[in-house]
């Protein structure tokens, strides 16, 4: 028996606990983050890529922006993704 066949033979409907809505909700919120870890990854190795004289226009010194560029891939701003997911509720 195929996999597919396996899961579409189970009967999901008749479990109250297990919700298709909230797994699909959860995998897009699990998209949406992915997206912007990798967004976020870009935009720290594009600061640590700048010239000095670019760094010193916005205040930011070398250093500082080669730390930023070391932080882990992990470690989002609570309010980028906040909002990337608020922005994504809305396209829904």
């Amino acid at each position: 028996m195929k996999l597919y066949s396996a899961v579409v033979s189970v009967p999901f409907g008749e479990w109250d606990w297990f919700s298709f809505e909230k797994l699909a909700e959860r995998f897009r919120d699990w998209q949406v983050l992915q997206a912007l870890k990798v967004q976020i990854a870009k935009e720290r190795t594009e600061l640590a890529d700048l010239p000095d004289y670019i760094l010193k226009d916005i205040g930011v010194s070398a250093g500082d922006a080669w730390l930023e560029s070391q932080r882990s891939i992990d470690d989002l701003p609570a309010y980028r993704i906040k909002r990337a997911l608020r922005d994504a509720d809305r396209a829904r």
